[in-house]
């Protein structure tokens, strides 16, 4: 490896981190909105997607340069085309806390504020969890944790399947709420797609440094 590879990497590495903490926060500030129907909060993050598109095009270009400049091979190969993957999974992250906080909006418009059930909350959280463990085997190169993470999405569908029985059974019982049952299924979705998210991270982690390809297999 080159001196000057090297320290492009290091760069990558760290518009990355950037990249990954701005969507962590934008996740953990849509919760907080919603478990606290704090509409300023909400709209923070409705109005601030510039700063990561930006970041999201950076890093696309960092990785592009390395690769036509340097031609890396073996793992730096593989990380630089994994982390062209995990910027847009990174992106698509902050973008779905984003949707979470323009429900939060709608509701709050329409002065309607439902009483989420236990597995939203607990959701929330695992998400959460996923997503700082997804973090921490980026930045440590972990393969085992990167394993644990594919494997955490069983329980945050399960939840995502509590709420919709939940939904469903609320929107039979008051049908003149089933607008703001909806919205409380649709942040469920977020979560859920977000926690899906996570999970292909950690599978292009473990392409990453090992090499090995688990898309498609089971967790």
């Amino acid at each position: 490896m080159t001196l000057e590879l090297d320290r492009e990497l290091a760069t990558l590495r760290a518009a990355l981190r950037a990249m990954a903490e701005s969507a962590q926060t934008r996740l953990a500030t849509a919760l907080e909105a919603w478990m606290t129907w704090d509409i300023d909060l909400a709209q923070s993050i409705r109005t601030a997607d510039d700063e990561i598109d930006q970041l999201e095009v950076n890093i696309e270009n960092e990785c592009m340069a390395i690769l036509a400049k340097h031609s890396p091979v073996a793992s730096d190969l593989r990380y630089v085309v994994a982390a062209l993957r995990i910027n847009t999974s990174f992106e698509r992250i902050a973008d779905l806390a984003r949707s979470v906080a323009k429900r939060v909006i709608r509701l709050d418009r329409d002065d309607q504020h439902p009483t989420p059930p236990q597995a939203l909350e607990t959701m929330g959280e695992a998400v959460k969890e996923m997503l700082s463990n997804t973090m921490r085997a980026l930045e440590n190169r972990d393969v085992e944790l990167a394993r644990f993470v594919r494997k955490s999405d069983a329980f945050v569908d399960d939840r995502n399947r509590e709420v919709f029985e939940w939904v469903a059974e609320s929107t039979h019982k008051e049908p003149a709420r089933a607008e703001a049952f909806i919205s409380v299924l649709m942040i469920a979705r977020s979560l859920e797609r977000i926690g899906d998210i996570c999970a292909n991270i950690a599978e292009d982690i473990m392409f990453a440094v090992g090499g090995s390809i688990v898309r498609h297999t089971p967790a």
